[in-house]
């Protein structure tokens, strides 16, 4: 699958599919915030099925426009998120030639590698940039739950990624093998 051209239509709905949990993010998920103590983010379930699946040029529009989108609605300045979005997705791309990605297990490892590695990966970024973001103890294990929370949900989002792969990326039809100059002629 990978092999396949860009498509525009298909990055088109990935982007669609980005903004709904972006959207989702600031308001349904962010009443869960009261509950749970932390956020629910699924943006690094959608980049590892992007990683999995899509071509690189894909990957990177899609994590690039979502994390500024989701940059523009945190207190994270813009282009962390998709930096740290960007990074492990690379990371997926380069790999997924060595697994078969139809296999949920393999779903929810790279799902849950990506939900781990963002939030440290944004981590690093802000400390670099001299911010004082908020650490304690608890962070580890918000990010260890954030982390499975996205395995869990990348097989569900893998299916519709999938879907809209086969549905707008369509592989090259092959040339005829038939030569002209084997034809033979009729009519004497």
């Amino acid at each position: 699958m990978g092999d396949i051209e860009m498509n525009f239509s298909y990055t088109i709905f990935l982007l669609i599919i980005g903004y709904i949990i972006v959207a989702l993010e600031i308001t349904i998920f962010a009443q869960i915030r009261g509950i749970t103590g932390f956020d629910v983010d699924l943006l690094p379930a959608v980049v590892a099925c992007i990683g999995l699946i899509s071509p690189i040029e894909t990957m990177l529009i899609v994590s690039c426009i979502v994390g500024i989108m989701y940059d523009a609605v945190s207190l994270n300045p813009l282009g962390v998120t998709s930096f740290s979005l960007i990074i492990p997705g690379i990371m997926i791309y380069t790999v997924r030639h060595l697994f078969m990605p139809k296999q949920w297990q393999l779903q929810f490892l790279c799902g849950l590698f990506v939900g781990i590695m963002q939030p440290l990966i944004s981590f690093i970024i802000l400390l670099s940039m001299r911010r004082a973001p908020f650490f304690s103890v608890d962070v580890i294990m918000v990010i260890t739950v954030s982390g499975l929370i996205c395995g869990f949900v990348t097989p569900a989002i893998y299916k519709t990624v999938s879907w809209l792969d086969k549905t707008f990326n369509y592989k090259k039809v092959n040339k005829n093998s038939f030569r002209q100059d084997r034809e033979i002629i009729r009519g004497k």
